[in-house]
């Protein structure tokens, strides 16, 4: 990217240390917090890791006078839950729609995609408005691209299957009419 080395810093902190953000995100205008666990089986540790990571990021970012936007990746988990396909194909989804924690089918994965993003937007709500900074919340369906890191869980592996295993299991065939 153009200018990336001046302008695009990467840093890495572990989201269930609230100790390690402060410095993490010193001088730093904007945030793109982008990380949250997606095991193949996901439990309580992974709601728990999801909300309180997202707080760390967040208590941080409102302690830095620098920092004026924040842009945090969710999920349309936590628009839907597990809830695939709805009565109302015109529906326009916006921030009243959330999936329900109450439902029997939903899964932890988009519970917690639903927890970490309400308590991200109850603590912004919760901050003074003269100190806010800007809060961005993006809703993808898949994420899909280099991966970072050697660990191979959720969309990682997906990714793997695309782009290595896929391609040698098809073998594509077009019919000409």
């Amino acid at each position: 990217m153009k200018h990336s080395s001046e302008r695009l810093e990467l840093v890495e902190a572990d989201l269930e240390c609230p100790d390690h953000w402060p410095k993490a995100i010193e001088g730093c205008t904007y945030i793109l917090h982008i990380a949250s666990p997606w095991p193949i089986v996901a439990d309580e540790t992974t709601i728990r890791i999801a909300k309180d990571g997202t707080l760390n990021v967040l208590k941080a970012a409102a302690q830095c006078s620098t920092v004026q936007k924040i842009v945090l990746t969710s999920s349309t988990a936590a628009i839907n839950g597990n809830t695939y396909g709805h009565k109302n194909d015109a529906r326009v989804f916006d921030e009243n729609c959330w999936g329900n924690l109450n439902s029997k089918r939903i899964e932890n994965y988009s519970r917690s995609k639903i927890i970490a993003e309400k308590a991200a937007w109850e603590f912004w709500k919760s901050l003074p408005e003269a100190s806010r900074f800007q809060l961005t919340v993006l809703n993808p369906s898949f994420v899909i691209g280099p991966v970072l890191s050697d660990q191979r869980h959720g969309s990682a592996k997906v990714c793997h299957l695309f782009l290595y295993k896929l391609s040698t299991l098809l073998n594509p065939s077009f019919s000409h009419t």
